[in-house]
């Protein structure tokens, strides 16, 4: 089952952006993508959030690279037995994919999220 919940997406800055209102049961996954994502995310991010890979020192930083993504856990019922997970995957705009996961939360856990996704160039 993918996030639980109705999506607040709010974008803070050109390069920032807030997510609440979605929470995860235990050991499940949602997805988070870009505008115009053929990944069929979860949540798309507003077309105004563009993260591009870029060269820095001769090494080419992929949009994985540059896409820095931080969860907070708000509020919870049940006994969270450890972190949430976070994986970065895909290299274009289309194929950009955030999962995060509660694989470790214990099967009564259901956790309210605030996620920070922004990028850097």
């Amino acid at each position: 089952m993918p996030f639980i919940g109705t999506p607040v997406v709010t974008q803070i800055t050109d390069a920032l952006v807030r997510i609440t209102g979605v929470s995860l049961a235990a050991d499940d996954t949602g997805t988070i993508g870009l505008f115009g994502s053929t990944a069929t995310p979860n949540v798309t991010l507003p077309k105004a959030f563009t993260p591009k890979p870029y060269t820095y020192q001769g090494h080419t930083l992929s949009i994985a690279d540059v896409v820095d993504v931080t969860v907070y856990i708000g509020s919870q019922t049940g006994r969270p037995s450890g972190s949430l997970s976070i994986a970065k995957t895909g290299t274009t705009d289309e194929t950009f994919v955030i999962t995060i996961g509660t694989p470790l939360f214990d099967e009564a856990g259901n956790a309210d999220l605030e996620i920070y996704v922004r990028y850097h160039e």
